[in-house]
This record gives C-alpha cells, structure tokens and sequence, in this order.
C-alpha cells in the first residue's frame, strides 16, 4: 500500500466517521424531539385525567344530594299521605255526625217534637 492509498483510506473513513457522527447528531435531535413530543402528550393526558377526576367527584356529590333530598322528599311524601288519609278519616267522622244531626233533628216526625218538649 502506498501513500496514496493510504492518504484515501483514511480521508474514506474520516468521511464515514463524519457521516455517522452526522446521522447521530440528527438521531439524537429526532429522537429528543419525539421524546419531548411524547412527553408533553403524557402532561396533557394527565391534566385530562385529573379534571375527569374533578369531574367524576363533583358528578358522585351530586348523586348524593339528589340522593339525599329524594329521601326527604319521601319521608314527606310518607308524612302527607298519613297526613291525608287522617284527614279523609275526620272527613268521614264529620258527615256521619252531619247525617246523624240531620236525621234527628230534620226529619223527625212532629209526635216526636211534640214528646221532646213535653218530658222536659
């Protein structure tokens, strides 16, 4: 090998060693990009996850006040229907007692009007 060859040789390798050092460099930036990239994609899912949580938190106290007042609502639901159901029983009471003051003292006959007043 002579001088030439080897002044070529290594000029080829110098070369290729700059080539490869120029493909790193480049891989290096793509792949530091990407990773950049990926890492800002994980920060925005992570800030979706934790408003979903918020989300879902509010959503679950929520059904528990819907919860809480639908058992009130039915406790005085319960309430007025027992509520009711006494007042239809006065109701009842009364017109019987209406009845009962209409028929004895309506619809009496005049001997018993007479017999009232005589043996008082």
């Amino acid at each position: 090998m002579n001088l030439t060859q080897k002044s070529i040789r290594r000029t080829d390798n110098t070369s290729v060693l700059h080539r490869i050092y120029e493909r790193l460099d480049w891989l290096i930036k793509y792949y530091g990009s990407e990773l950049a990239q990926k890492q800002q994609n994980i920060q925005q899912l992570q800030n979706e996850i934790e408003l979903l949580k918020k989300t879902l938190a509010e959503r679950d106290e929520t059904i528990l006040e819907l919860e809480n007042k639908l058992n009130q609502c039915s406790s005085e639901e319960e309430g007025n229907r027992q509520l009711i159901n006494k007042l239809l029983a006065d109701i009842s009471k009364y017109e019987n007692d209406i009845e009962w003051f209409k028929r004895t003292y309506e619809h009496r006959s005049v001997l018993g009007l007479f017999k009232q007043k005589f043996f008082k």
